[in-house]
Parts: structure tokens; sequence; C-alpha cells
């Protein structure tokens, strides 16, 4: 198996989390991520990309929605469907993606419209639609809404496991 590679506009935040540097994981920078040419030499001879760039869509036009879950999604795979064929690419998605493309709720129409172009792409991909992805080791949302429920869920979580928690 080749070592599997972690894309990012930024290097990773070592204190946020991150205990250690994993030797099958090289992290690559990249500044833009609508133009991937310049790095394809460090996109081949993969096994497998486990995709998990995205955003709320909360207060965002569907236009610029689009840009960041669509095109910036079938961007990078595009190119790493073409540098390897046959390889497996896992898109994180959202439980209620509406894979129709017809449906009233703007985000999920756009998620069901990524996830059928990645199906239609030469490489074996699969969808994994979370319910719900929660910050850990001190990072925090940026949607405030998202940071009171956080609060709010996690305390009854825990209650809850420490309750059902087998004797």
């Amino acid at each position: 198996m080749r070592a599997g590679r972690g894309r990012s506009k930024r290097p990773l935040d070592r204190t946020q989390g991150h205990r250690h540097a994993r030797p099958k994981v090289r992290e690559l920078v990249q500044g833009d991520f609508f133009d991937f040419s310049g790095m394809e030499g460090q996109l081949t001879g993969l096994d497998a990309c486990f995709f998990c760039l995205g955003v709320s869509s909360a207060g965002m036009t569907e236009q610029d929605y689009r840009r960041v879950t669509y095109d910036i999604t079938l961007g990078a795979a595009e190119v790493l469907a073409r540098l390897n064929p046959k390889m497996t690419f896992i898109y994180v998605s959202g439980m209620g993606t509406d894979s129709s493309e017809h449906g009233r709720t703007m985000w999920a129409r756009v998620k069901g419209e990524t996830e059928n172009a990645l199906l239609r792409l030469p490489f074996q991909a699969y969808m994994f639609r979370p319910g719900v992805i929660v910050p850990r080791h001190g990072i925090r949302s940026k949607t405030r809404l998202y940071r009171i429920l956080y609060q709010v869920l996690g305390r009854c979580c825990r209650y809850c496991a420490h309750c059902f928690r087998s004797p």
C-alpha cells in the first residue's frame, strides 16, 4: 500500500489535537484548490483518497456553496481519477443528501449532484454520510448555532453514556 497524502491550504497546526505524524501520511500544502496542475506529480500512485473538505451552507448563496462543495471536490477528483483510475475515493457528504438533485434544500441538492458526479468517474467511489461531525481537541466551529448545539448535545451524550454504561 502506498503512503496516503493529506492536502491543505496551510500546514496543520500540530498543537490542535494532531498527536503525532504518521509514517504513511504525507502532508501537501496547496494554495489554490481550483488548480492542481502544479502538484500532479505528487498525486500519482495512490490507492485511496478520503475527501473531507467542506463548509456549512449557513449564510451562503447556492453559487458560493456550489463553488466549494462541487467545484473543488470534482476538480480534485477528476485529477485523481485520471492519474489513479483504480483508486478508491471516499467522499464525506452528509445525512439528508438528495441524490435526486431536485429537492428543496440547497445544500442537500448540491451534495447530491456532487455524489452523482463522483460516481460517474472511473475510480471506485463511496459516499460517507455522517449525521453530525463534532469538533474535538479544542477546534471550534465558526457557526455560532453549531457551537451551542455541540455544547448542549455533548452534555446530553455524556450523561446518556454514563447512564447506559454496562456494569
